[in-house]
């Protein structure tokens, strides 16, 4: 359950538990912000789903052509739903591309991503949590990699659909 404080600065603190069962603490300016965020965790945990990336959505989710979705698989739109959220920005899909190439560092992606060290920082972040990369310590580095390879089928698959959408008289 989600809780929200007042601290004496006047900003508003929320604290809840993430989906692995981890304490955090999120910090917002204005109430409003606060409640809605905690609404948000508690609207999660009863929904059940926990993002766990491309691996689980493939497994969960196998749809044919001109196939009705049964009512049933709700949720597992909804985890499909989420990964889309997740690749729907260029700088994490340049560094998921990087990392099909092998192992990074955060400096190495951001050069390869042409973005700043934080921001990327904070993009893998996210597909770390949403299941899509992992990372290990070597000595005071920390290296990404790719969870599944699919990605790379991912990516080309998308980007085959993204081309065909600018230029629809081709194919």
């Amino acid at each position: 359950m989600a809780s929200i404080h007042q601290r004496p600065n006047g900003s508003w603190q929320v604290h809840y538990r993430d989906d692995q069962r981890r304490q955090r603490t999120r910090t917002f300016r204005a109430k409003e912000d606060a409640r809605g965020f905690a609404s948000d965790v508690e609207a999660a945990k009863a929904r059940a789903v926990k993002p766990t990336g491309v691996a689980a959505w493939d497994r969960s989710i196998s749809i044919r052509a001109n196939a009705q979705i049964p009512k049933e698989d709700d949720d597992r739109l909804l985890l499909a739903a989420d990964t889309f959220k997740l690749l729907g920005d260029t700088t994490r899909l340049r560094i998921l591309s990087a990392l099909l190439e092998g192992e990074r560092s955060v400096s190495e992606l951001a050069g390869d991503a042409d973005a700043p060290v934080p921001g990327v920082s904070q993009h893998l972040a996210k597909l770390r949590s949403g299941g899509l990369v992992k990372v290990r310590r070597q000595g005071t580095r920390m290296l990404y990699r790719v969870v599944d390879p699919r990605i790379a089928q991912f990516l080309a698959l998308i980007s085959g659909l993204s081309h065909r959408l600018v230029s629809p008289g081709t194919g």
